[in-house]
């Protein structure tokens, strides 16, 4: 299997989950961690208290953030502080009910006593942790929450910033049946008060992008037919009402409110 730091990506942007970009590239992560022994001996968070993912471990989608905070710590789980309740409130608001969550660093880095960016060198040890994850659950699509994230699963030589990578899919190096989106952090979208609520629709609809490609790529149970629109739906009941017992399952449009 290829690991994380072995083959990774250097993209100009994103891409639709039938071609998205795959490229060899040399990456910064590897070149600041000069590959120690992934884990904790080599971290320089060794002997903080770690913090490990939660959620309905067989989801389809698998949501990365940076690392924990104060709070986190403190209770031992993911999310759990006022970023969490806008993660949250998001993925409500996108329709994502089934879903795993985990940090790429599993331990708080702390400057003067405040959350702080991971390091390369942390990214890289902790990275045993989130492929362990990802090998086990088998998410089908992986959401990068903001850059840290993002790094610890396609490490970038630049980092041209969330803005540019959002709005489509990248493949995981590590196994490329699995979709990367990127979005922002939800801290971000709480820090940035100017901008909070174009932040805020901005996740939503990456999440809803997430949510929508996977009901595209189901593949219908027999007998089974998954139609688009209205019209199109009535025009196959009158082939058929009359000939099959047919059961409907319609689903609402929460952007633009109609059926």
């Amino acid at each position: 299997m290829v690991g994380f730091f072995d083959w990774v990506g250097q993209n100009d942007g994103p891409a639709d989950t039938d071609n998205p970009p795959r490229t060899r590239a040399k990456t910064s992560l590897r070149r600041a961690a000069d590959r120690p022994p992934r884990g904790c001996e080599g971290c320089p968070l060794k002997g903080s208290r770690m913090v490990q993912g939660e959620g309905n471990p067989k989801a389809r989608i698998l949501l990365v953030g940076q690392a924990p905070g104060k709070r986190e710590v403190e209770l031992g789980r993911v999310f759990v502080g006022p970023a969490g309740s806008e993660l949250r409130a998001n993925l409500e608001s996108a329709r994502i009910r089934e879903y795993a969550l985990c940090n790429a660093v599993r331990c708080r880095p702390v400057r003067e006593g405040r959350d702080r960016e991971p390091t390369a060198k942390e990214l890289y040890c902790c990275s045993v942790f989130l492929e362990k994850d990802i090998k086990e659950n088998r998410p089908e699509r992986i959401v990068a929450l903001g850059k840290s994230a993002f790094q610890a699963l396609i490490p970038l030589s630049k980092f041209p910033g969330v803005e540019r990578l959002r709005g489509g899919f990248f493949v995981l190096p590590q196994d490329e049946r699995i979709r990367v989106a990127i979005t922002w952090h939800p801290a971000a979208i709480l820090y940035e008060r100017i901008r909070s609520n174009a932040l805020r629709k901005e996740q939503i609809e990456d999440l809803v992008r997430v949510r929508r490609s996977l009901e595209r790529s189901l593949t219908p149970m027999p007998g089974t037919l998954i139609v688009n629109s209205v019209e199109k739906a009535e025009r196959i009941l009158e082939g058929v009402a009359d000939q099959v017992r047919t059961a409907i399952d319609v689903e609402g449009n929460s952007e633009n409110g109609r059926i």
